[in-house]
Parts: structure tokens; sequence; C-alpha cells
């Protein structure tokens, strides 16, 4: 059975069972998942139990100003604006007062948009750069993967064929609906600022699950 599933010709080898690494996953995250009696509060995936990120404050207002000189078209700009306000104006970021940082454990996620003219909805969609390095290090390479969650494409589209009437809905703001634990905060920070270049950007970190890449 061996040499059944082993051709050194073209280098395939046969892999002994390791253990089911999605199963493993799936249970840690079962264990740090707890509900408010509003909705769902997640922790971070982290690799280690104490996690050393360096300060990319710098790096983070300098991915800003990138992004301001992308927005020198005003209607780019007030599409931008309107829509990192949301964030805040919806509850699921707030502003940050204080310069109290934890150390090692704060980060700032540099940000920029998608724009979709065609779409009604969501003309302009922020995306936080989670895969951005500083000295190294991103917020992703600190975390833990996990599973695809998606559904198989192709299980998808026969299941779709199996009845004469097909359904489909999505649900408004998906990740945003799941709550960020306090104690993960800090790692998802971000800054803005909507006026003059000359004004320190304020600070902000999320509140529930941003959309990252």
């Amino acid at each position: 059975m061996r040499q059944f599933w082993e051709l050194e010709s073209i280098g395939v080898r046969y892999k002994e069972p390791q253990e089911n690494e999605s199963q493993v996953f799936a249970e840690r995250l079962k264990d740090t998942v707890s509900y408010n009696g509003e909705r769902y509060v997640v922790r971070l995936p982290w690799k280690t139990k104490n996690p050393s990120l360096p300060n990319n404050y710098e790096y983070a207002v300098s991915r800003l100003r990138q992004t301001e000189n992308r927005l020198k078209n005003e209607k780019l700009k007030q599409t931008y604006c309107a829509a990192i306000k949301m964030y805040v104006a919806n509850g699921w970021a707030e502003e940050i007062f204080d310069n109290v940082e934890q150390r090692g454990k704060t980060w700032y996620l540099p940000h920029h948009a998608v724009y979709c003219e065609e779409k009604v909805s969501t003309q302009c969609r922020i995306v936080f750069d989670a895969s951005a390095c500083y000295e190294g290090q991103s917020l992703n390479s600190m975390l833990e993967r996990g599973p695809a969650l998606q559904a198989d494409l192709l299980e998808f589209l026969l299941r779709f064929r199996r009845f004469r009437i097909g359904l489909q809905a999505d649900i408004s703001k998906m990740f945003l609906q799941i709550a960020l634990h306090e104690d993960d905060q800090e790692a998802c920070r971000y800054v803005w600022r909507d006026k003059a270049e000359e004004i320190a950007p304020r600070k902000f970190r999320f509140k529930r699950i941003c959309f990252e890449h």
C-alpha cells in the first residue's frame, strides 16, 4: 500500500496522518468565546501567551500620510472620511484620549480604501492591514491562522442544484457583529485625522472584529 501512495519519480510521498489541526484550533477557540447577553465576544488567537509587539505608531502615521496623499481628490476624501467615522458612530471603535499603552501588546493597524463605485450601499470599504510588517513583525504573524471556514464552492453549487428554489442572504457588517475582548483591543488600534496634516492624528481602538487582510 505504501508503494501505491508513494511516487518518488514525480516527487509525491505518502505522509503519515497527523492530528487534525483544525479540530485542535476549534477546541482552543471554543474556550475563548463567551456571550455577554447581547453578542459573542472573542479573543485574538495568539500563538504565545505573552506576545511581544514593537511600537509601530510612527509607522502607522507614515502609512496614514500615504493614504492622505491618495485622497487629494475631494470626493474620495469625503467618502473615506464618512466610511471611517462610521466605526465610532456605530460603536464599533472608540477614541483613545490617554497615552497609556500596553507594552508588547499595542499595535496600530494601517488602513486604506477599496472603492466599488458600482455598489449603492458600500462604495468605500476600509481595509485594515494586519499583514503590515514593522521590525520584522506583523499582527498576523503573531496570530494563529486557523482553518478555512468558508464552504467548499463545489459542495455549495451541488447543494444549490438540489431544490427548485434557491435562497441567498447576507449578514450586514458580519465581522463587526462580533465583540473583541477588552484584553485584545489594544492590539487593534488605528490612527486617523480628517483635517489639516499639521494636526496630530487621533488614536482609536476597535471594540469589534474588523475587516483585515
